[in-house]
C-alpha cells in the first residue's frame, strides 16, 4: 500500500490493481471510498481495462480470434509498480503471459494519482507497445463513495447533481449486461438533484451514454454536499447492488462503455472502442473534488 498526503487530503493506493482504497480529511480524518464490505461489494475503486462491462458469452473477438475475458477486464488482479514523488504516485503495469491469454496484445499502463489542494486528479496513460495492426481498448473508473449517516429506514441516502441536464437519460440494460436504445428517464426534483433511493438502482444501472455529463456531485441526504467528480468520459455511469439497500453509490467515467444489445463481439468494432497504432499513447483523467 502506497500512502500520499498534501496536508488537506490522504489517499491510499493498493499496488495490486492500482486501486485507490482510502480517501480521506487530514481534518477529522472523514473516509470518502467505500470500505470494500464484502456484503454487499467487496471493491473500492477498481480500474476497468481493457473492457467495460459484461463481453458477452463469446468473450471478445480480436484478430478474427475469441478470448473469454472476464467482466471489466483484469486490472484488478494486476500487479503495478509505484514511483514515489512529490504529492504523485506513478503505478506502471505491462501485459504478461497471463493476459495475453485474454487479451493479445503488448501494452503498458500507467494509472498516476496527483493531489492539489481538495482534488485528487487520477490520469490513465495506455501505450500500445505491440508492433503490427491496431489495438482496441477501453477504460474506465468505478470508484464507490460512503453515503454519509446511511440508515436503511430513510427514504432517501442522498442526492446527485449534474452539469448541463435537465433529467437523467439511462440506456436501459438487458439480463447479458448490454444495454439498449431504450432511454429510462430520472425526473430531478425541484432542487435539480436526484435523490438516492433504495430503489433507484432497480434498473440495475443508471448509464448516461450521450457523453455531456463531465460533472456529478454527491450531497448527503440534507443536501450537504460531499464530493463531486469530473471527467470529459464517453459515459458516465451510476450504480450500487440492485436491491440491497446499500450504504454507498459509484460514480463512474467510462472512456468507453460496455457493449450494446446486438453489438459485434470484434471489439474493435464497437462504437465506443478506442483504437492505438503500435507506439501510439491514450490519455484520460478523472478528478475527485472533496466539498
Amino acid at each position: 500500500m502506497r500512502t500520499l498526503s498534501n496536508g488537506i487530503l490522504e489517499i491510499e493506493v493498493s499496488e495490486l490493481g492500482a486501486e485507490i482504497q482510502s480517501l480521506r480529511k487530514v481534518a477529522g480524518n472523514r473516509e470518502y471510498i467505500w470500505n470494500a464490505d464484502p456484503k454487499y461489494w467487496g471493491k473500492h475503486a477498481p480500474i476497468l481495462f481493457p473492457i467495460i462491462g459484461n463481453p458477452g458469452a463469446e468473450g471478445i473477438i480480436c484478430d478474427g480470434k475469441a478470448y473469454p475475458i472476464a467482466k471489466h477486464g483484469f486490472v484488478p488482479g494486476l500487479k503495478f509498480s509505484c514511483t514515489e514523488g512529490d504529492r504523485i504516485l506513478e503505478f506502471v503495469t505491462t501485459d504478461n503471459e497471463d493476459t495475453r491469454k485474454v487479451f493479445p496484445y503488448s501494452f503498458r499502463l500507467e494509472v498516476i494519482f496527483q493531489l492539489s489542494r481538495n482534488k485528487v486528479i487520477q490520469k490513465f496513460r495506455v501505450q500500445y507497445t505491440g508492433s503490427e495492426g491496431v489495438m482496441p481498448f477501453q477504460i474506465g473508473g468505478h470508484p464507490a463513495f460512503f453515503l454519509p449517516d446511511f440508515k436503511e429506514e430513510d427514504a432517501v441516502h442522498g442526492y446527485l447533481s449534474f452539469n448541463n441536464i435537465d433529467e437523467v437519460h439511462s440506456n436501459e440494460i438487458n439480463p447479458n449486461g448490454h444495454y439498449t436504445d431504450k432511454i429510462l428517464l430520472f425526473e430531478l426534483d425541484e432542487k435539480g438533484m436526484l435523490p438516492l433511493k433504495k430503489d433507484t438502482f432497480d434498473c440495475d444501472t443508471i448509464l448516461e451514454t450521450r457523453g455531456i455529463v463531465n460533472r456529478t456531485s454527491l450531497y448527503d441526504k440534507n443536501r450537504k454536499p460531499i464530493l463531486t467528480v469530473k471527467a470529459n468520459a464517453k459515459t458516465t455511469a451510476y450504480w450500487s447492488p440492485t436491491g440491497q439497500n446499500a450504504p454507498f453509490v459509484c460514480i463512474e467515467p467510462w472512456f468507453g462503455c460496455c457493449r450494446k444489445e446486438n453489438e459485434t463481439a470484434v471489439l474493435a468494432d464497437r462504437e465506443m472502442t478506442s483504437l492505438l497504432q503500435p507506439g501510439e499513447v491514450y490519455e484520460a483523467e478523472m478528478e475527485i473534488i472533496i466539498e
